[in-house]
């Protein structure tokens, strides 16, 4: 794009330097400054014209940058924000204007408070040096001449906003680049001591008119995620999330009001499931380890307008899905859990079905990663499961040439990886009151503002020394792009900054994402660097999550068959649809979590304890001793379910004297909800005496869950001696009737002369 002056134009096509060469010029030119001041050129007075003047004063000498400590930074008694600066191409303008605010944040009151220009006229042309512009410890330039009364008198605690007009040549600027420019405030103190009390910077691009330089693409890929502590009863842990979408949080501050500009949102599908929960009324808990506590939310109409703007912006093609709960691929993979990354890719479209995401691209056709990282192994298992693309940091990859797109060579198809530019990553960063947070409260307005105004003038900084240093000939793309892509913290929205950008703007243009995948590509190789390993999901949360994934199969294996097939009381699905378990397993992997360890850790511990109160509420009943009558004999056992449905254990049986004492090893039993069940087993005893049996429940695929119960049975074996005896005792009956019979037989013999004394004798 160009632009004409009076009919006259100049092409300007600065040769490449390095950067070392572009740093020692300006260290040198800095010097040289210092070495004028030090023989004696005098320094620029401040003028005392009337309020609202804007004197020029001629500047003697380049400034130079100086660099306070924290300390001196922090004992700045006035809070400097700026929170407008224009217009966009400030070398097209006869007048650059600063906005802001000041804020007393001393104890003590102020007087006179002057804002001055503060300007170094020594260009940057490094892109890599273009943070130090607004490091609060780095001061750039000097002072110049050029003020304004803010403000007679400022109270503490007190605010006032002030705007310094600058005319365009009194900057001083002819050579085209960045420039640090800003705000320095001076006033008088309690004491009558005057002196700075607060000061700002940013980075100034400065484009002389009549100067041609090509047009750099701006694509920007955006993460849209959040950790989701929703419980296994459908409450919620806190109310992060209902105050991440409400305005001034994270989530709501990223989309703002989103313009149709090119940006690709990359929208994690459990998140939208979580708004659409919200948006229906819910719950939070007010003691993390007691489901009872739970209380109203009362987020639910803000988290119903974020739903609505994510379902719009679906609907325009703006919406890339990321996989469900933007699982941590890499540190799964590393615990082996490597299917888990691609069953998160089915439940992201799954979940987009029901959630009314029909317009939005599957994850496999666009890729991030968490971090933006990603190692061989999972790039493979990715490529096998259908992607085609991955969204990648620039430090990813290694390549021979700058480029914003390589050609990865990993598993049977080569994978496409769009580099997100390193520097500009750098320019959305979080505002500190919001960083290391799932919610990011809003920080004061003027702090917001001044966060996206410094992305914003970064933004056109890193592009316009992008397209002063561009190649002659971009290629057969036809342009230079770069990839923004933020990160799972970010809080400064790309649309906010992106809104405010003109799209006349001579050196940059906001692209759509294709325009990198169409520009040239090279060949690269993936790079993991040790620090990325350092930032995963650590491997001992992960060992937390795999012992809470078997509960959680454990727990779901108990159901009955009449549960799972719709009679009775079946577990309420997930807001998205997808079946619960998975999609509780999926969460508990997310990499949002990396950011909040703690409260990671604490999700899953409560998940596990109520996992682990539910499987106690179903326990066996111990009836007392048992005792067997026989050799082979029955006794009752009673199963109790306390749950609100109806489930299918094994009861499983373990002798500790088998030899001596067999019981059958399992047995099947199907308990109704709110009820108990007896059944009889069977045992049989070699021998008198007492055994100890172990009880234990089970499910139907044999994992055992709760505590054992001990079983006491005595064999006595009573029928068979009862036998023994009876046995006897008839014998001893039989011969005795016997003897009886045979001497009435005698007696009946005998002769009838025989004298009755003679018959009484025995033979």
């Amino acid at each position: 794009m160009n632009r004409s002056t009076g009919g006259c134009r100049s092409t300007l096509r600065p040769r490449p330097v390095s950067p070392a060469w572009r740093r020692a010029v300006w260290s040198g030119t800095s010097a040289l400054a210092a070495l004028a001041l030090s023989l004696g050129v005098p320094a620029v007075a401040a003028p005392s014209g009337p309020a609202n003047s804007v004197p020029t004063v001629p500047v003697a000498a380049t400034p130079v940058p100086t660099t306070p400590s924290d300390a001196e930074v922090e004992a700045e008694p006035v809070l400097l924000e700026l929170t407008a600066l224009g217009p966009i191409d400030a070398a097209a303008a006869p007048i650059v204007t600063f906005e802001g605010m000041l804020t007393n944040r001393s104890d003590r009151p102020l007087t006179v408070l002057n804002a001055y220009l503060r300007l170094s006229r020594v260009p940057v042309l490094d892109r890599a040096d273009l943070a130090r512009i607004a490091d609060p410890g780095f001061r750039p330039g000097a002072r110049q001449g050029v003020f304004v009364l803010a403000a007679d008198a400022l109270a503490p605690g007190a605010s006032v906003p002030f705007r310094l007009d600058v005319a365009a040549g009194d900057l001083g600027l002819s050579e085209p680049g960045v420039y640090a420019a800003g705000v320095e405030v001076l006033a008088t103190d309690a004491d009558g001591s005057r002196g700075v009390v607060g000061r700002a910077m940013t980075a100034l691009p400065w484009l002389p008119s009549g100067t041609s330089t090509p047009a750099v693409g701006v694509a920007v890929a955006w993460p849209v995620t959040a950790p989701v502590d929703r419980a296994a009863d459908g409450t919620y842990l806190t109310d992060d999330l209902g105050t991440a979408m409400a305005p001034g949080g994270r989530l709501a501050a990223l989309l703002g009001t989103a313009p149709d500009a090119p940006i690709t949102w990359l929208v994690d599908p459990a998140v939208v499931e979580a708004a659409a929960d919200l948006a229906g009324g819910y719950d939070v808990r007010r003691d993390l380890a007691d489901p009872a506590s739970a209380r109203p939310g009362t987020r639910d109409e803000a988290a119903e307008a974020w739903l609505e703007e994510v379902r719009r912006l679906a609907g325009t093609g703006h919406v890339t899905l990321a996989p469900y709960a933007d699982v941590d691929a890499v540190a799964l993979g590393r615990a082996g859990l490597g299917a888990d990354a691609v069953t998160a890719l089915d439940a992201a479209t799954e979940a987009a079905e029901t959630l009314g995401l029909d317009g939005a691209d599957d994850p496999r056709d666009l890729l991030r990663p968490p971090g933006g990282l990603v190692d061989l192994p999972t790039a493979e298992r990715l490529s096998a499961a259908g992607v085609t693309t991955l969204l990648l940091d620039a430090v990813g990859v290694r390549i021979g040439a700058a480029a914003a797109a390589a050609r990865l060579d990993v598993g049977s198809a080569p994978l496409t990886a769009v580099l997100a530019d390193d520097l500009l990553r750098g320019v959305f960063a979080s505002t500190p009151a919001a960083a290391g947070t799932s919610s990011g409260l809003e920080p004061p307005t003027a702090s917001r503002v001044e966060a996206e105004l410094g992305a914003r003038q970064l933004l056109l900084a890193h592009t316009l020394l992008a397209a002063m240093f561009a190649p002659t000939e971009p290629g057969p793309g036809g342009q230079t792009v770069l990839v923004v892509s933020g990160d799972e913290t970010s809080t400064i929205s790309p649309a906010a900054v992106l809104a405010t950008l003109d799209q006349d703007v001579p050196w940059m243009q906001p692209v759509p994402l294709d325009a990198a995948i169409a520009s040239p590509m090279v060949d690269g190789e993936l790079v993991y660097p040790d620090a990325a390993v350092a930032g995963e999901l650590p491997a001992a949360y992960l060992t937390q999550v795999i012992s809470l994934q078997q509960k959680v199969g454990l727990r779901a294996a108990l159901r009955s068959p009449a549960a799972a097939s719709g009679a009775g009381e079946p577990a309420d699905l997930d807001p998205a649809g997808l079946e619960p378990t998975t999609a509780a397993r999926l969460r508990s992997a997310s990499a949002a979590w990396r950011a909040e360890p703690a409260r990671a850790a604490a999700m899953v511990a409560e998940a596990a304890a109520t996992i682990d109160a539910e499987l106690g509420r179903i326990q066996i009943i111990d009836g007392g001793g048992i005792t067997l009558s026989s050799q082979t004999g029955r006794f009752p056992i009673t199963v109790v379910n306390d749950l609100a449905e109806p489930v299918t254990v094994q009861l499983t049986l373990s002798s500790r004297t088998p030899a001596r004492l067999r019981v059958p090893p399992t047995t099947a039993i199907e308990v109704p909800a709110g009820a108990r069940t007896t059944v009889d087993v069977s045992a049989e005893a070699n021998a008198n005496g007492q055994y100890v049996v172990d009880a234990q429940l089970a499910t139907a695929t044999g994992a055992r869950f709760g505590p054992a119960s001990t079983l006491t049975i005595r064999a006595t074996d009573y029928d068979t001696v009862a036998w023994i005896v009876m046995g006897v005792a008839g014998g001893l009956l039989v011969i005795g009737s016997a003897r009886r019979l045979t001497g009435r037989v005698r007696a009946a013999r005998r002769p009838a002369d025989v004298p009755a004394a003679a018959q009484a004798v025995e033979p």
